[in-house]
């Protein structure tokens, strides 16, 4: 903590702790230094029904909040995580569906590579020391690869049912989107002759 007052509430990283000291005339109390978002994140034991810990609460601009700098905390989080557990890496990432969230779904399920074979992300904190496995079934339109943390512990992304739900609901209802699942494109042609969703 500060010893003296600090303004808090701008973007993170250069306006989200202002000392009061500071001249505040100028640029630093511009509208476009505040936060608009926050980047959150939890922590909770497996095992128990105890509580969540927010670890990690961000404040962001718009423009400063992407898919890179969301991946990018992910792993610095998960890094310190597994630190401070050991060594021992976590079992499951859970997370909304957020279009934020779309590079870390797509490493952590096995489809974004950059271009290294086995690898996933060699620049990123925690996701540098992670490998894909393939599953043991060749099964066909089947993309996905299982990720692995230092060789042994596997790890399961998790998008909520909900989520899910209401991500496909936005891409049928309108002419110009296309749901695709694995490789295959989904259609609302299917639902013309029943009154009952498939997928």
């Amino acid at each position: 903590m500060a010893d003296d007052p600090v303004l808090v509430g701008g973007a993170h990283p250069e306006f989200s702790w202002i000392p009061l000291s500071t001249d505040l005339s100028g640029s630093t109390q511009k509208p476009e230094r505040l936060a608009q978002v926050t980047f959150s994140a939890g922590v909770k034991n497996l095992v128990s029904r105890g509580p969540v810990w927010d670890v990690q609460m961000l404040p962001r601009r718009h423009k400063a909040s992407n898919a890179t700098t969301h991946f990018q905390h992910m792993g610095e989080l998960l890094a310190a995580a597994c630190q401070a557990n050991g060594g021992k890496g976590p079992l499951v990432l859970a997370y909304d569906g957020h279009a934020n969230h779309g590079l870390l779904t797509h490493v952590a399920m096995g489809l974004a590579t950059h271009g290294l074979s086995g690898q996933s992300c060699p620049q990123t904190p925690f996701f540098k020391d992670c490998r894909y496995d393939p599953f043991p079934a060749d099964l066909p339109a089947f993309p996905f690869k299982q990720l692995r943390y230092n060789d042994n512990d596997v790890m399961f992304p998790t998008l909520d049912a909900g989520h899910v739900q209401k991500a496909l609901a936005r891409g049928v209802r309108s002419s110009v989107r296309k749901v695709k699942i694995g490789h295959f494109f989904a259609t609302c042609l299917m639902l013309c002759d029943t009154n009952v969703y498939h997928c």
